[in-house]
């Protein structure tokens, strides 16, 4: 019999959902607000080593007096975060993670193509596009083609607070079986453990938040110098809007993500 295998998977976002101002008005998108909002999921082979490696290194930057010393250290002494560890400590964290066995996958959607959306949506509806149905699409796109793959997977997303609950997820994991086997004619099995958690408590999630941060430097500063040292960890990029092509661009394999592709889509 063969031993049974069990995937773990580490869920966050970066970007906001902010599409219009109190006076119903779109944003100026990139001034105050993000231009894009996109989801990551991060496979990691071996959370206890990958968990073990990154302790060991901010232990390592406590003890430095002189990192200590940075206002941004009060966040880093409890856990990583891309967007507000010192530069010091943000360059030896991509170092770490290019030694782990991890694979992203990312879901991206511009915010230009969701105002419109919303727009619409309203127009003919008068309901409003929600933060909630933003999310779980982009949950929906990424789950069908990972969830298959082992005998049990575990799921932790990072916490969002009241907007989203277990059920709501569970409600997205449901209709990700269901495309599984839609797109992959795959009867997708109920071994499913979903939870929520915070990534001071998780290393996985300070390492899909680093993953994230360098895709969205990508696309909202076209800054490929982060990427780069992590595109190996990529096994897949969603750009959800460009359809030039049709349903997303999804870069995997020999369809390379570059810069040129990201600023060519209208």
């Amino acid at each position: 019999m063969s031993e049974k295998t069990i995937h773990y998977y580490y869920v966050d976002e970066a970007g906001d959902t902010a599409l219009f101002n109190r006076d119903k008005k779109q944003i100026v998108f990139g001034q105050g607000s993000s231009k894009f909002f996109m989801l990551g999921m991060a496979r990691l082979h071996d959370p206890e080593t990958a968990s073990r490696k990154l302790e060991a290194l901010r232990q390592e930057f406590a003890a430095d007096p002189y990192l200590r010393k940075v206002p941004s250290f009060q966040t880093t002494a409890q856990y990583f975060h891309a967007k507000d560890d010192y530069y010091a400590i943000k360059r030896d964290v991509f170092r770490l993670i290019e030694t782990l066995d991890v694979e992203a996958h990312i879901a991206v959607r511009r915010k230009t193509v969701l105002a419109k959306q919303a727009a619409l949506l309203f127009k003919e509806s008068g309901k409003k596009l929600s933060e909630a149905a933003i999310y779980d699409d982009l949950v929906g796109r990424l789950l069908p083609g990972l969830i298959h793959k082992a005998d049990e997977n575990h799921i932790l997303f990072a916490e969002r607070g009241k907007t989203f609950t277990n059920h709501s997820l569970n409600l997205a994991l449901k209709k990700a079986q269901e495309d599984c086997l839609r797109v992959y004619g795959i009867q997708a099995h109920d071994n499913h453990f979903i939870s929520q958690g915070y990534p001071r408590n998780n290393a996985g999630l300070q390492i899909v938040d680093y993953l994230l941060w360098a895709v969205q430097r990508l696309f909202e500063r076209e800054e490929d110098f982060y990427f780069e040292k992590l595109r190996s960890k990529y096994s897949l990029i969603i750009d959800v809007d460009d359809t030039r092509k049709g349903d997303g661009e999804r870069y995997e394999g020999d369809n390379v993500l570059t810069m040129d592709k990201i600023s060519s889509v209208g």
